[in-house]
């Protein structure tokens, strides 16, 4: 444990979560650095024989409620420059610890901010805050957040769009997009899938992001329709127990980590991004897509100016207006009568992204650049 070089620090996200733990922590690794993660999941430690050479440290589970999770994420995170003295580059990936990477700052730590969206956006469409406190609130964590950012060592985004929005703070920004790691999904040849359902969606379950529309869309047709991930505006069990829960044609596989993720795509014919034109989402480059991709699935995707660039206007897939259910099904009835057509979209969008046109190499080498900027090349 002394002679730990970086820790990486999530008090939210999952142990195993996939930009975090799989591609990060990983890669960081890989580079030669002595890398450990601390969490706050109350699953306990995990030694470094356990997680492929790099320790979990577990500093217990935080309330659900969110002002007491905010106080308790200081009060446990600001110690750790004082637990983990050998530790020189501190990377964080929650904005409940902004306050506490100020004070590894005094401690005379490397700090890495590691913005994985828009934070002060995303409260505007944050259903458990009332109307009236969404702007007023938005606006004191815009200026908290970047009063803060000007103090660390980097800020790493995921898309230009958010980089662009640090730099006035810090001018010290790395774009790290959240690109898939090809050899997860290299594992499941393209020709030895066979689908059991039409469409897929994997990720966060919520208006926002879709989830209407494609229940809308997949209504009185005989298109199965397979969903995986959390939901952040309903338990899951309201879901599975509701009249979406009635339908045939809707199966929800749960939550599922990022190792599972590859297997669920092998069984579907088409992924789904239906991102709905937040000032969050028109904006963003979700994963999800990058993983339809990586499976060799044509997708359905938003047509917003940064997922159009990036896929070429749709080469690889179907771009559609989101909000519009009639076009979303009509889409979706062009992959099912051009079955042809749709797998050969597949195979050049899972072709990109083996070539290292959009792969999580090129992205990882971004990031290993930097931590060699800021500590040296790694032993």
């Amino acid at each position: 444990m002394n002679q730990l070089e970086v820790l990486h620090v999530t008090t939210v996200h999952p142990r195993t979560d996939s930009r975090i733990w799989v591609k990060e922590c990983h890669a960081i690794h890989a580079a030669g650095y002595k890398v450990g993660l601390v969490v706050a999941d109350g699953k306990g430690n995990s030694p470094a024989e356990a997680g492929e050479g790099i320790p979990v440290f577990d500093l217990g589970p935080f309330p659900g409620f969110r002002p007491f999770r905010l106080l308790m994420s200081i009060f446990r995170t600001i110690w750790i420059p004082i637990r983990w003295p050998s530790v020189t580059l501190l990377h964080f990936h929650d904005p409940e610890v902004m306050f506490s990477a100020l004070i590894w700052r005094l401690f005379g730590r490397q700090v890495i901010y590691d913005v994985h969206e828009d934070l002060p956006e995303q409260i505007r469409i944050k259903q458990y805050i009332p109307d009236v406190l969404r702007a007023p609130l938005s606006l004191v964590v815009r200026i908290i957040e970047k009063g803060l950012a000007r103090f660390y060592s980097y800020i790493v985004t995921v898309t230009p769009y958010i980089a662009e929005k640090f730099k006035a703070a810090n001018s010290r920004v790395q774009i790290v997009r959240n690109f898939p790691d090809a050899s997860k999904f290299a594992r499941i040849p393209n020709g030895l899938r066979k689908p059991q359902k039409d469409f897929c969606y994997v990720g966060s379950l919520s208006g926002a992001r879709g989830l209407n529309v494609m229940l809308e869309a997949v209504e009185d047709s005989e298109w199965s329709l397979a969903l995986a991930g959390e939901f952040s505006e309903m338990p899951a069990w309201l879901f599975e127990t509701g009249s979406v829960a009635k339908r045939k044609n809707v199966h929800y596989a749960g939550s599922l980590d990022s190792a599972r993720i590859p297997e669920f795509l092998s069984f579907c014919k088409c992924g789904l991004v239906l991102l709905q034109p937040t000032s969050t989402y028109i904006h963003a480059l979700p994963i999800k897509l990058f993983e339809y991709m990586a499976a060799g699935l044509p997708f359905i995707a938003s047509d917003f100016e940064p997922i159009r660039q990036i896929t070429g206007h749709g080469r690889w897939g179907l771009l559609v207006d989101p909000t519009d259910t009639g076009e979303v099904r009509s889409a979706m009835k062009w992959i099912m009568d051009n079955p042809v057509q749709a797998r050969a979209m597949g195979r050049a969008g899972q072709k990109a992204i083996m070539s290292g046109e959009i792969n999580w190499a090129s992205e990882s080498k971004s990031l290993t650049e930097l931590y060699r900027q800021l500590l040296g090349r790694a032993a």
